[in-house]
Parts: structure tokens; sequence; C-alpha cells
């Protein structure tokens, strides 16, 4: 896997600290419930992918800016709108709809991935998430994948 690239050992020269990225992100649950479920951590039996974690941050923070502190042990390039905060105001009581947020995979996701996306929508009853990708990958892409890079 490491002469993939596909994961490395920690080097002092590499900023991206995945334990810390674990932990400030808390993507382990230890106390996910299978049978009831109350978090989007079940579709992976207590983990709960980055990808939908930083959906759910981003919601729950009412935006990029508020995290930009844990953000950056994910990534150094990312954008928002200045006016971001909009998004998450309530504009008067004519306003009867939910909110569309449309998160966009590019390069592509798995089913678990859009199971938690899903989930997230009963966990935020004002707002609509609806995924799009550019593949929905399965056990048996990725291995193809990986076999052409051996």
């Amino acid at each position: 896997m490491e002469e993939m690239g596909l994961f490395m050992k920690k080097q002092s020269r590499y900023k991206y600290d995945w334990q810390r990225i674990v932990t400030n992100f808390k993507l382990i649950n230890e106390e996910v419930q299978l049978k009831n479920p109350i978090d989007y951590s079940y579709v992976y039996n207590g983990y709960s992918p980055l990808s939908v974690k930083l959906v759910d941050f981003i919601m729950n923070e009412k935006g990029m800016s508020q995290m930009e502190s844990s953000l950056r042990y994910v990534t150094s390039k990312y954008k928002y709108p200045q006016n971001e905060l909009e998004f998450f105001e309530k504009k008067g009581s004519y306003s009867t709809g939910k909110k569309i947020v449309m998160v966009f995979y590019v390069g592509g996701c798995t089913y678990a991935e859009i199971s938690a996306i899903r989930f997230l929508n009963q966990l935020h009853t004002d707002k609509l998430f609806v995924v799009a990708t550019t593949q929905i990958l399965n056990y048996k892409k990725c291995i193809n994948q990986l076999r052409s890079n051996i």
C-alpha cells in the first residue's frame, strides 16, 4: 500500500497527521448503535468518513470560516464564499421549503458515503442533502484500480 502511495509512514516533513485528524474531527464513535442509529457512523460500524464529517461540521459550525483551525489539518487549499453565513440565516416566514445542500464528489464516492450523507437528512431536518458524484465506487472497482498501479 505504501509503494502505491495510498499510505505513508508518518514523516516530519508532512503536516497532515492522520491521528490528529481522527481526534479533531471525532471520526471514531465507540458508542455506535446499529439497531437504532442516532449517528451516521453506524454505516461504517463506528467510523465516520471524513468527507461526511466535514459536511456535518460545516452544517453544525455554520460555515467553513468557523472551523479554519481544524481544516488546516486536512488541507491548506480550500475556498468559501465571504457571504456563507447567509445560507444559515432564516429569511423570514415566507420561506417554507428546505434549503438544498449539494455534496459533489469529484473522483467518486462509495455507497456507504452516500448512505451517511442521506442520514444527514435526519439530523438536519431544515436541509435537503443531495449527492452528486463522478463515479460510485465499490470494492471491485477499488481493487481493479489498485491492480493497475502495481
